[in-house]
């Protein structure tokens, strides 16, 4: 059945038996029997278990979110897949500027090596000439 209308039926009763004590209670302020004094305690009851019966309701659906709460848990995983998404971005472009540092940097100690032995071949062929 529907919390909604098993928590309105509940507190319907609640009110009624509530009602129906506070009505005894104007008419006598004692009751004059025992089948008053009865019916006094079978409302009381009634309302306690009305009481019982909501609270079990909330707990039931306090579970129920908790469980099936999945609309925030995916906002949650969106929220941090877009975060590592991000963070995977800027690691990228650091790793890539780093590659070009580093490649630029080859370059130049490659030109530095090479260029003593060319320039020592050349001299080797020239002296080959003479």
């Amino acid at each position: 059945m529907d919390p909604l209308k098993i928590t309105k039926n509940e507190m319907e009763l609640m009110i009624k038996n509530f009602s129906k004590i506070f009505d005894t209670a104007k008419i006598n302020k004692n009751p004059q029997n025992y089948q008053e004094t009865f019916q006094l305690l079978l409302q009381a009851e009634q309302i306690a278990v009305s009481s019982q019966n909501i609270l079990q309701v909330i707990s039931e659906l306090k579970r129920v979110l908790i469980i099936s709460d999945d609309v925030s848990r995916n906002k949650n995983i969106e929220d941090q897949k877009m975060k590592l998404k991000n963070q995977k971005e800027k690691n990228d472009s650091k790793l890539q500027e780093i590659r070009q540092e580093i490649t630029a940097a080859l370059y130049e100690l490659e030109t530095e090596l090479y260029q003593p032995i060319g320039d020592l071949t050349q001299l080797k062929s020239i002296n080959q000439k003479k």
